[in-house]
């Protein structure tokens, strides 16, 4: 027996390393493309039926309405995630951000040259690079980065295992002349970029 039409929800919270999962419900009669109703309805879902509080089964299950303006049939809805944790925005080292220039470097044989950026780095904290060349808040945009001058660019993320230098190697070179690094404790969520 198939599941009734639910959304799988994962939500990580600020100064967390481990996310908070749950699932939510269509308080309504699920119908395939042809108007044949569901098999499995929320009533007899093994996971919504399985749910023994009257009020809690009801707050999973969520009542959407069309959003206005729309032409391809978006729905939307409200629903409060409420979690046994305090979200807890977490204190990094210089804000977990610093601007750094690169320095060009050759890159792999026969291909584009890379850009070199050399950070301070703090142990277990994720770094990410980022280049903006309009520095509009929407151009962020996450830049795949090698960690050896002739490696693959195959990340865009990378934790550290041990306080020092690290140099990470792009091959996007910066508009503006800096790139923008944001580091973090793995699974902290920021926010911007």
């Amino acid at each position: 027996m198939g599941r009734t039409r639910h959304y799988h929800w994962g939500v990580t919270l600020p100064g967390r390393t481990t996310r908070s999962a749950t699932q939510t419900f269509w308080n309504e009669t699920g119908y395939d493309l042809n108007g044949n109703a569901w098999a499995t309805q929320n009533a007899n879902d093994m996971v919504y039926s399985g749910i023994a509080d009257a009020a809690q089964r009801a707050s999973v299950a969520l009542d959407y309405t069309a959003v206005p303006g729309t032409t391809t049939s978006e729905v939307q809805t409200r629903w409060d995630f409420v979690s046994q944790f305090t979200p807890v925005e977490p204190t990094c080292p210089n804000g977990g951000s610093l601007v750094a220039t690169g320095t060009a470097v050759a890159g792999p044989t026969g291909g584009n040259p890379r850009y070199r950026i050399s950070i301070p780095t703090y142990a277990r904290y994720s770094y990410e690079i980022y280049g903006n060349p309009t520095m509009a808040n929407l151009a962020w945009g996450a830049l795949p980065f090698a960690l050896t001058q002739t490696g693959t660019s195959d990340r865009n993320i990378y934790t550290a295992t041990s306080e020092g230098t690290l140099d990470l190697y792009v091959e996007a070179k910066s508009a503006k002349g800096f790139y923008y690094v944001s580091f973090r404790v793995p699974g902290a969520t920021t926010g911007t970029p």
